[in-house]
């Protein structure tokens, strides 16, 4: 599985990688972890971080840089473990144990399954991968409020470079009511005044893509706690409207890979997704848990 490979090297200065999955349950909890390293010059380690919806908390957990190991698609930290195919976590309060099993994946294209098309040849200071779009996951999670099994699906993807964009959206979700769906949809200010932009939308099967390589069009644009995103292709428009819900504080990468700064990740908002052919509404659907930045 290329999109999960560890790109870099411990030898590398002033680079960042992390992988992001996002599991919700049978009774709609909602968790997320992201493993992590910083070849920061002046602060390099690597981290664990976790954002608990149930009990709206999120953790910073650091770890030496010795403390990561990756090998053979795995990625270790401390006593943590991360692979396409199972999440262990061993720390503080938190004993969780989930078998993975991917269900979907972006569709093969002329440069592969990788969401940044021809833009991942170019020298940016983030790049981004979705290493699958949807899965379905089974084991035991306990933390301080609850000790059960637990099934559901997950979403992991995963971020490199030397910082993240200064401006950027992202909404992510699986969970629809009344279709199988899979939605993830980011755009980010890249280098100057150049910006990009990526949508992936599954539904039963069939995949939608618009993005900057393809000559889609995109707006978006934030009204309090709406916030509203409409693309735009050859052949279909696809309007989300999103109801943003307070969320947790994670970290992210600033200049030199440093982790320094302080961003608001929403995993309870809700969406509404209608999807247009020939001015024809040929899709509707509502979603929960769903994840959601907006830097802008």
């Amino acid at each position: 599985m290329d999109n999960f490979n560890f790109k870099g090297c411990k030898e590398k200065k002033n680079y960042f990688e992390g992988w992001f999955i996002k599991i919700i349950d049978n009774k709609s909890n909602s968790y997320s972890f992201i493993f992590g390293v910083t070849l920061n010059q002046k602060d390099p380690h690597s981290f664990l971080q976790i954002i608990d919806q149930k009990q709206d908390k999120s953790y910073y957990y650091r770890f030496k840089l010795g403390e990561f190991y990756y090998s053979n698609n795995v990625v270790i930290i401390g006593n943590n473990i991360l692979s396409a195919n199972r999440l262990r976590i061993l720390v503080d309060s938190f004993d969780i144990d989930i078998i993975i099993k991917p269900t979907l994946f972006l569709k093969n294209r002329i440069f592969g399954n990788s969401v940044m098309g021809v833009l991942k040849y170019l020298h940016l200071p983030t790049k981004h991968e979705i290493i699958f779009m949807n899965s379905e996951i089974r084991g035991t999670i306990k933390t301080e409020t609850r000790d059960s099994k637990i099934y559901g699906n997950a979403y992991m993807e995963k971020d490199l470079g030397t910082r993240f964009p200064k401006k950027w959206f992202w909404i992510q979700t699986n969970k629809f009511l009344n279709n199988n769906i899979a939605l993830v949809i980011s755009k980010a200010d890249l280098i100057s005044k150049f910006s990009g932009f990526f949508c992936f939308l599954n539904v039963n099967g069939k995949e939608y893509r618009f993005a900057t390589y393809n000559c889609s069009k995109i707006k978006h644009y934030r009204n309090g706690d709406n916030i509203t995103v409409i693309l735009k292709n050859t052949n279909y428009i696809l309007v989300v409207k999103l109801k943003w819900h307070p969320g947790n504080m994670i970290v992210a990468p600033i200049k030199n890979a440093r982790m320094k700064r302080e961003i608001e990740e929403s995993s309870t908002s809700t969406l509404t997704l209608s999807l247009f052919k020939n001015n024809q509404m040929i899709l509707f659907d509502t979603s929960y848990n769903v994840s959601c930045e907006y830097t802008y």
